[in-house]
């Protein structure tokens, strides 16, 4: 075997080299190569790109679902919440979204070190849960160059509206006048028992009211309740409508809180005075139904002590439910409730008062124009509400809502009660603007059909509780 002559070798190769790169096909050739390594170096750190996107996204998704885990009204996080009584921590929120970031985690298997930091907190009337987590990307390619890892960080934030606890104290008119009969069938009805009145009147010795319990047949066993007009078994009144009314607004109230005792619920009937414990503010929303279906017998009847008789006194009804409520608060917290007052009232204050067959209250001295139904500037007796009393109320930040059902004129006035009933029928025009103007704004209702009592005391508590779920 010759020996190889290394100079000359190396003289060789460089001349061949040379011309290689004088050469088109050599300059194409350099081309390529530097075309491909550069391919394979964007091949490569597209993958780890890929790759690295690809785990932030589901490390995204783990957060996110664990945040949801924390606050979803489902849980016990939610419920737990809802009974605070402040805010802060919540660990059972923090608890699941722990188990859920954690089912969701194990699938990422393309990274490594994955660390979650959770928060569930009660802040004021929001659910809110913070969710952090780190790992760690070890990239196939950039390695090669002295990148052995990559780090991740995600952040999930989710927040709900906690639902707030509401009270509704219902001032209900209980005087003489809510015992007209409901419709015009129905006053026909009771007009053609009594001689021409279409009045149910609750006091002693009066027949009427006992024909609206039995329908004016005295083969019928009477009726504690008539929760509906034209049926030969009863005679149905204003106070039997608003009753029936009561108990479906419960029933809405029940089945639409988001938990147990998220609504209370008082029924205070008024005639001189209120009777604050028929029925007190409570949870126990179906214990108030058969309270409701009684209401036909807190009517005017000239002997029950905690009502008074006579008259229809807003003077002491407002102050008196109005004291009632001792806080006005954000609807946080059940010690912290937004308050309602719901007044249900034919709107015809009277100042006068009965008892004992003895009348008080009325002016002196009957003005003769009075007796043409004219009674003017000197009807001191049936007039409208004192707007000061609606003002002390809504100054307090309480919401009045007041459902009207329009005063019917006396048909044939007398000069029964000291002529009340020509100044009642004088005062009627003036109801109506009174009421509207003694209510919080938009919060005003008109009924007098049965079928409309009850659907304006149910969208009368849609409306509550709408207006206080877009203040939060």
């Amino acid at each position: 075997m010759t020996p190889i002559d290394i100079p000359k070798s190396l003289a060789s190769h460089k001349a061949l080299l040379s011309r290689f790169a004088k050469a088109k096909e050599g300059n194409v050739a350099l081309m390529v190569s530097a075309g491909t390594l550069s391919l394979i170096v964007a091949g490569g750190a597209g993958l780890d790109i890929s790759t690295l996107v690809s785990a932030k996204a589901q490390l995204q998704s783990a957060a996110d679902a664990a945040a949801l885990a924390g606050i979803t009204r489902s849980s016990q996080a939610y419920s737990d919440a809802l009974h605070m009584g402040s805010s802060g921590q919540i660990t059972a929120g923090e608890d699941q979204a722990s188990a859920a970031f954690t089912a969701n985690a194990r699938n990422i298997h393309i990274v490594s070190n994955i660390t979650p930091t959770i928060s569930v907190q009660k802040s004021g009337l929001q659910l809110i849960a913070n969710v952090s987590a780190t790992a760690t990307y070890t990239p196939s390619f950039a390695s090669l160059f002295g990148i052995s890892s990559l780090p991740l960080r995600v952040n999930a934030l989710a927040k709900t509206s906690m639902p707030k606890y509401i009270d509704f104290y219902l001032s209900v008119d209980v005087s003489e006048s809510m015992g007209l009969a409901s419709t015009a069938a129905e006053q026909a009805r009771l007009a053609g028992l009594t001689g021409g009145c279409a009045f149910s009147c609750h006091f002693n010795g009066e027949p009427s009211f006992g024909y609206t319990r039995n329908g004016g047949n005295p083969g019928n066993s009477p009726v504690t309740f008539c929760p509906t007009p034209s049926t030969s078994a009863c005679i149905q009144i204003r106070v039997d409508a608003v009753g029936y009314a009561v108990t479906n607004m419960l029933s809405l109230a029940n089945s639409n809180q988001a938990f147990n005792g998220q609504y209370r619920v008082g029924i205070y009937p008024f005639v001189r005075y209120t009777d604050v414990n028929y029925a007190p503010l409570t949870a126990n929303l179906a214990s108030l139904n058969t309270a409701a279906t009684n209401l036909v017998n807190k009517l005017d009847n000239g002997v029950t002590a905690a009502l008074g008789s006579g008259g229809t006194h807003f003077e002491n009804a407002l102050p008196t439910v109005s004291s009632l409520i001792n806080t006005v608060g954000d609807g946080s917290s059940s010690s912290s409730p937004v308050p309602f007052i719901f007044f249900i009232t034919d709107g015809s204050q009277d100042n006068q008062w009965q008892w004992n067959g003895g009348w008080g209250g009325s002016p002196p001295n009957i003005p003769s124009q009075c007796f043409a139904g004219n009674c003017g500037p000197f009807a001191n007796s049936a007039t409208t509400i004192d707007q000061s009393l609606c003002n002390a109320v809504k100054n307090r930040g309480i919401k009045l809502s007041i459902l009207y059902i329009p005063y019917i004129p006396v048909t044939n006035p007398t000069s029964f009660a000291n002529s009340e009933q020509y100044f009642s029928n004088a005062n009627i025009p003036n109801i109506s603007p009174s009421l509207q103007n003694c209510a919080s704004p938009g919060f005003f209702h008109t009924a007098n059909a049965p079928t409309d009592i009850d659907t304006a005391l149910q969208t009368m508590f849609q409306q509550a509780v709408e207006s206080v779920h877009l203040a939060q």
